[in-house]
């Protein structure tokens, strides 16, 4: 923070060359104050140092001038104007770079509850600037909340002490203080409508930091009903969007995978695996890698996706009806409604139960075709769910927001890649499994499938990176289509890891070159 002026007009003149709250605050409290003390021989050479400190810059004539003007106040601190020297005084030390002085001056000041309310004010805005520039931001924040404890009811910007405040509560993880300055700041009655449903919803942010969906939705809410009608339009796009995500997620009983409902299943041996193998090897049970997971929807709370759905309908409509508002940020919302609202045929697109008990031996024909049969329905019923899931993710990638745009498709690439996955997690008929014949004929069978939609899987994960590249935009989904390319390719999409993650002792300089002539 800029250290503040000497005198009044000091303090008007660098305010209005300062922008920013502290500089705001200042400005209006400079407009106004209590006459100087007389004018004595003492006074006299204390503003001939002062004088000689702007004219010069130099630091300890700073602190000679504010050792002067503390002298003089000490020399009668109660009397007419006294507190004029001493907030003079703290003014000098500050700019002469003892920020130490100046806090102890400042504080002086300030708890003097008998001085003028003018002055103590214009103390109480240095005092923050002072503690701000020595990183002190609680002490900053504390000062500011006084400010506006003090002189809410009669001057406007003690709306902007409590939002500086609430800012330094968030940057320190103060979440609850940081909430409770923001609400005060609500209840300002110098907060305009439009400010007070700003400030109210910014609490979200604060709730979703702190992990709590619980309050994050009641909060939401809240704004909707109190605030929705005067707030910002794309304010309340943000509130259906988001109150839709929590509950989406909220619906989940498991912790989501990739967004989606599912838990991880890795195939166990059961008994029988092995019957009929050579001495010392298992059989196989399936045809793909064992590396190879298999995932199963856990169903969702139904109850929790209605409310999830209703809020990103409303998201969508109030976007469309008010002229797409917010620009970027509404775009991206409209599209995080749009994909959210494709998710649940994703997920029942990934609920598609593949048939158990094929077999395609050729010695046992009848067998093989109705398995051939059951594994045609299986496909068609698949990609007739998979359309419905396609068109939803196209219109997300039509709105052009670049996040929603690589997630839509890398959830393409996941659903050709989960398809794949089922076939090659299908069992091995136990009873077939001593035989390599009948293992290479099921597996070639169900390998003419997986192929393609292991190729269209890849396609999609490598438009992903493209897009991602292109667009220099990099996020989740990036990294998900990445890892999801190097299990598919890993001979052109190895996986990225750091040759040493964990610096074992830091380095140690030896030398120092010089910089400059």
């Amino acid at each position: 923070m800029t250290p503040r002026a000497c005198a009044r007009g000091g303090d008007r003149a660098r305010a209005s060359a300062r922008p920013g709250v502290l500089g705001a605050i200042v400005l209006v409290l400079a407009a106004g104050g209590p006459d100087a003390a007389a004018q004595g021989p003492d006074r006299a050479a204390a503003e001939a140092l002062e004088r000689r400190a702007k004219d010069t810059g130099e630091l300890a004539a700073y602190v000679a001038c504010g050792q002067a003007y503390l002298a003089l106040y000490n020399q009668d601190p109660d009397g007419r104007g006294s507190e004029e020297l001493l907030y003079d005084a703290a003014v000098c030390f500050e700019q002469g770079g003892s920020i130490g002085v100046a806090i102890t001056t400042y504080t002086r000041l300030v708890e003097l509850t008998g001085a003028d309310r003018e002055v103590r004010a214009r103390a109480m805005a240095h005092l923050v600037g002072a503690y701000e520039q020595i990183a002190f931001y609680d002490q900053a924040a504390q000062v500011l909340e006084r400010y506006a404890d003090e002189y809410g009811a009669t001057r406007p910007d003690a709306a902007l002490a409590l939002d500086r405040a609430a800012q330094l509560r968030r940057g320190l993880g103060q979440h609850d203080r940081a909430i409770a300055d923001t609400m005060k700041y609500v209840r300002l009655s110098s907060t305009s409508a439009r400010d007070r449903a700003a400030a109210f919803f910014s609490v979200a942010d604060l709730h979703e930091a702190h992990g709590d969906t619980g309050a994050l939705i009641a909060h939401l809410r809240r704004y909707l009903e109190a605030h929705g009608a005067g707030g910002a339009p794309e304010l309340r796009v943000a509130a259906h969007a988001r109150l839709g995500q929590a509950l989406w997620a909220q619906s989940c009983p498991v912790a989501p995978i990739d967004g989606s409902c599912l838990r991880v299943v890795r195939d166990r041996p059961r008994p029988g695996d092995g019957a009929g193998a050579p001495r010392g090897q298992a059989a196989p049970s399936t045809c793909g890698a064992a590396s190879r997971l298999q995932v199963e929807v856990v169903t969702r709370d139904a109850r929790l996706v209605r409310e999830a759905q209703r809020e990103f309908a409303a998201a969508i409509a109030v976007f469309e009806r008010s002229g797409r508002p917010g620009q970027g940020y509404g775009r991206y919302l409209h599209a995080l409604a749009l994909f959210h609202q494709s998710e649940p045929a994703y997920e029942a697109y990934l609920r598609v139960e593949f048939p158990a008990r094929l077999d395609f031996d050729p010695r046992a024909p009848a067998v093989a075709k109705a398995s051939r049969a059951k594994l045609e329905q299986y496909l068609a019923r698949k990609a007739a769910a998979g359309a419905v899931v396609q068109r939803g993710y196209e219109e997300v990638a039509r709105t052009a927001d670049a996040a929603m745009t690589l997630a839509s498709i890398a959830r393409r690439g996941q659903m050709q890649q989960h398809a794949a996955d089922a076939l090659a997690a299908a069992d091995i008929p136990v009873r077939r499994r001593g035989d390599v014949q009948a293992v290479e004929g099921f597996c070639t069978t169900l390998q003419a499938v997986v192929g393609p939609l292991e190729a269209s899987a890849a396609a999609a994960y490598a438009m992903c990176l493209d897009k991602s590249t292109a667009l220099g935009w990099f996020s989740a989904w990036s990294r998900l289509c990445e890892r999801q390319l190097g299990q598919l390719w890993p001979d052109r999409f190895p996986p990225a890891r750091e040759v040493r993650p964990v610096v074992a002792a830091p380095g140690v300089l030896t030398d120092v070159e010089a910089v400059g002539p």
